[in-house]
């Protein structure tokens, strides 16, 4: 494994729960955020895309890179201004744009940089369709294919990790209880771009 690029506050996930509470929908926030999306006017609110540079370079720090806090505050400056009952559809579908917009430019920069022509979706937010298709319609432009698993599988990165230490645990693999629970342990074998 090669790390190309990480988040640097909250995870896309992260950000469409914090999005959907703060307009007033339940947990977990992404299939409440696609739908309103798919009602939404995507010229009612046009959110900057966070660390999309037309100028960016391999090897700027923000090439691969994503912060979605900036978005989040841009968002939660919009629903001061307006009634958000009536926006609620519009806010998501600004707020969607500009996220999936981001992942699929980073995407596509990873595979077109290191010639990859297959692109794995995993995560809770690979169920969301408007991403894939944007990343399936995006990555076709360098002659890649994205596979994303059935809605129903892509679920909460907690529950995928769980399912990850049942695998190792029946297979046999124990840890001590010198193990401790650090989010930025790097992958065993991988190394940074």
């Amino acid at each position: 494994y090669r790390l190309l690029g990480k988040t640097r506050d909250d995870a896309a996930g992260e950000a469409f729960d914090k999005i959907a509470k703060l307009l007033g929908m339940p947990y977990p926030g992404g299939p409440h955020i696609e739908r309103a999306a798919a009602t939404g006017d995507p010229t009612r609110f046009r959110f900057s895309r966070p660390m999309v540079r037309t100028n960016a370079r391999v090897g700027d720090d923000d090439f691969y890179d994503l912060s979605f806090s900036g978005l989040k505050t841009a968002v939660r400056l919009a629903t001061q201004k307006v009634d958000i009952e009536s926006e609620r559809a519009n806010l998501a579908r600004g707020f969607q744009d500009a996220l999936i917009d981001t992942l699929v430019e980073k995407t596509l920069r990873a595979a077109r940089e290191n010639g990859r022509t297959r692109v794995v979706l995993g995560g809770g937010v690979a169920c969301n369709r408007t991403l894939v298709a944007r990343m399936r319609e995006r990555l076709a432009e360098v002659g890649a294919t994205v596979y994303a698993p059935a809605a129903r599988l892509a679920t909460d990165n907690a529950a995928m990790i769980a399912r990850a230490g049942l695998f190792r645990f029946e297979a046999g693999e124990r840890a001590t209880l010198a193990l401790s629970a650090a989010a930025s342990l790097p992958i065993p074998g991988s190394r940074s771009a």
